[in-house]
């Protein structure tokens, strides 16, 4: 029984509480857990598989607002968002589903170009839709200069169930 004054807290914790699938043209709506489900029966080629703790290389168009993570052994989905800007691009990651006290992603975030780089070390936000936006918050800009020459942002990410012991080093 949850009661009425603790009703929204609940509603935001609950592994239970409805997720969106994260593409556009797609209704779906359920628990993360089935979310998850769906989204490997029904969209696995439209995300990057990856494994917790890992390097995951990125090619990112400068345009393309959203690019799809799912975690391989959980099923997890994440969402690199990408907003375009005058100045550069600004990117951060974000997690579907619910938060609860027990789970908490970490993620490192690296551009390079040439000799330079830009990093983000943060915390993925937990959110039941993802809405085409800029980020607003815990976000990394990237520099129109570190955009390739065919259009293309390089990124590395790695993604962290529990926060590195000591820094990371992309």
């Amino acid at each position: 029984m949850v009661f009425c004054c603790k009703r929204h807290d609940h509603e935001d914790k609950c592994v239970s509480a409805p997720c969106s699938c994260p593409l556009p043209d797609c209704d779906f709506v359920g628990s993360s857990k089935n979310l998850s489900l769906h989204f490997t029966n029904k969209h696995a080629n439209l995300a990057k598989r990856f494994c917790y703790n890992q390097r995951i290389p990125i090619a990112l168009d400068k345009q393309q607002k959203y690019f799809v993570l799912q975690e391989q052994a959980e099923g997890s989905l994440f969402i690199l968002n990408n907003g375009v800007e005058l100045y550069g691009n600004v990117i951060n990651v974000s997690c579907i589903g619910r938060s609860s006290r027990n789970t908490q992603f970490f993620y490192d975030l690296l551009v390079m170009n040439g000799g330079s780089s830009v990093v983000l070390k943060s915390f993925t936000e937990f959110v039941p839709a993802w809405i085409e936006h800029t980020p607003l918050e815990r976000f990394l800009v990237v520099p129109n200069d570190f955009v390739g020459s065919c259009g293309k942002l390089k990124l590395e990410l790695c993604i962290w169930r529990k926060p590195p012991e000591s820094p990371a080093v992309l």
